[in-house]
């Protein structure tokens, strides 16, 4: 009896080869959520948020683990690769790096200053990196910001949002590959770096 359950075990992996493992399947519609931290040197602390999207390539999309792997689906539909462009939309605020202050220090997150960040992203597998090909800034603007009071902080402040919208090119890239961005100061520092991945 025993040696008939494995004959129709293997039978069955054999013919369903791609069964799912329970509680492993992840909804990606309406897009990829990114987040990190990172800071100004000598100044203060960035909170990093934002989505990766494209038109329509998200929405139904899941990733299953199986028995041979990951594997991403639309329906019944496999989905291998990226689209041809990806839309990453990035808000960045300043906050102190200390909490209790007891006065508010000069803001360093000036126009100036956020308009002259740099953006760079990189295709990640396993341990090797490559650029990518083409990665676009095409606006930037900046949101403005009720003001707000901070823990410790006698007066309130106006911290506001900086937002940037750019382009990856993602044509022929696999799902499989993690997309690694980093944001530069002027000077060319590394002010964080977010790691986005399916």
């Amino acid at each position: 009896m025993k040696l008939f359950s494995l004959s129709v075990l293997a039978a069955l992996s054999a013919v369903l080869p791609h069964v799912a493992v329970a509680k492993t399947v992840r909804d990606y519609t309406g897009g990829v959520a990114l987040a990190t931290e990172g800071g100004l040197p000598g100044g203060p602390c960035l909170t990093i948020r934002g989505a990766v999207t494209a038109p329509g390539f998200f929405d139904g999309l899941k990733r299953r683990e199986t028995t041979r792997g990951i594997e991403f689906r639309r329906g019944t539909d496999v989905v291998r690769f990226f689209p041809e462009e990806l839309s990453v939309r990035i808000f960045i605020r300043e906050f102190p790096c200390h909490i209790g202050l007891t006065e508010v220090s000069p803001l360093l997150a000036t126009p100036e200053v956020m308009s002259s960040l740099r953006f760079d992203g990189f295709w990640k597998r396993g341990l090797a990196m490559r650029p990518v090909e083409t990665l676009t800034l095409w606006r930037f603007f900046q949101r403005k910001e009720q003001p707000t009071t901070l823990v410790g902080v006698p007066v309130t402040i106006r911290l506001d949002t900086w937002v940037y919208d750019l382009t990856v090119f993602s044509k022929g890239v696999p799902l499989t590959d993690h997309l690694i961005l980093e944001i530069f100061g002027k000077d060319g520092r590394r002010l964080a770096r977010v790691s986005v991945r399916l």
